[in-house]
């Protein structure tokens, strides 16, 4: 999913680093994501503080050390077009596991997986059998390649599926079709009248309306991924979020068009005003 647009070719455009105060990790601990905002702005966060204020939600939520396959595996076993027991197809799947498996994959890593799964068990009926093989190898395969760059990890990504897709011997309408899945997800392709790929999308970016439990979880994680991958202080990432990503997609119309995501519209909105809010005007700092 696009978080904002690759900002490297306009360096202008960075924000300046801010100064951190050292405060106490222990404070930060299970920080809901409105006040971690309005700390990293304060200029009271660290990266090295981040990392360890967020230990815990990652533990929860993200364990890359014991990650659970066990649903990844019966999805890909459910796709009908791979000669499952070939070694080029036990192979391809262990390639998967280990590239969402990285240390550096906070947000999309093997959880983000299991949790586009059970979208995916939801939605089945609406995919239906036509669609079925591409829609699951784009889940598993939408953010193969992620270092935070948008369109390129998707054009990546997508690369790197029709590379496996010959080798297992898929049919080119079902690696074209998985393709166009995956380049959909970087917000820079249209999908008009493409209803199963809208669907797709909006499963993919549907954590934008979860419980604000659910949507902490997702922002720690990425504040991680793109202050690593970026060598950015969260403030810089923070600031970029809200001008490149938050902002427009307030602006430009629903964030979700298909009808089971429609109902995901108010909270989403919720929670990305929420962070104009707590980055902008944080929280008066305690004594």
């Amino acid at each position: 999913m696009r978080h904002f647009k690759d900002w490297e070719d306009d360096e202008s455009d960075k924000p300046k680093r801010r100064k951190s105060g050292g405060e106490n990790v222990d404070e930060f601990q299970g920080i809901n994501s409105q006040r971690l905002i309005s700390k990293i702005n304060e200029g009271w966060i660290s990266q090295s503080e981040v990392d360890a204020a967020l230990k815990g939600n990652e533990e929860n939520k993200n364990d890359h050390t014991n990650p659970d396959a066990a649903e990844i595996y019966n999805l890909w076993n459910s796709i009908n077009s791979i000669k499952h027991e070939t070694t080029i197809s036990k192979t391809i799947f262990e390639k998967i596991i280990e590239q969402y498996s990285l240390p550096d994959r906070f947000y999309h890593g093997i959880s983000h997986l299991n949790y586009l799964i059970q979208h995916f068990k939801m939605l089945k009926p609406l995919i239906g059998e036509k669609d079925h093989d591409a829609f699951c190898f784009a889940i598993l395969f939408h953010d193969y390649i992620y270092n935070g760059l948008t369109p390129k990890d998707e054009e990546n990504s997508a690369s790197n599926f029709e590379v496996f897709g010959d080798q297992l011997g898929i049919d080119s309408s079902i690696i074209s079709r998985t393709k166009t899945f995956i380049l959909a997800t970087s917000g820079t392709n249209q999908y008009t009248g493409d209803e199963i790929c809208r669907l797709f999308v909006d499963m993919d970016r549907s954590i934008l309306g979860a419980s604000t439990r659910d949507y902490q979880v997702y922002l720690n994680g990425i504040i991680k991924e793109f202050c690593g991958f970026h060598n950015l202080t969260p403030q810089q990432f923070m600031q970029a979020r809200i001008e490149k990503f938050v902002k427009p997609t307030l602006a430009k119309g629903p964030i979700f068009g298909s009808e089971p995501y429609k109902s995901f519209e108010s909270q989403a909105r919720k929670n990305l005003e929420g962070e104009i809010g707590s980055f902008y005007n944080p929280r008066p700092s305690p004594p």
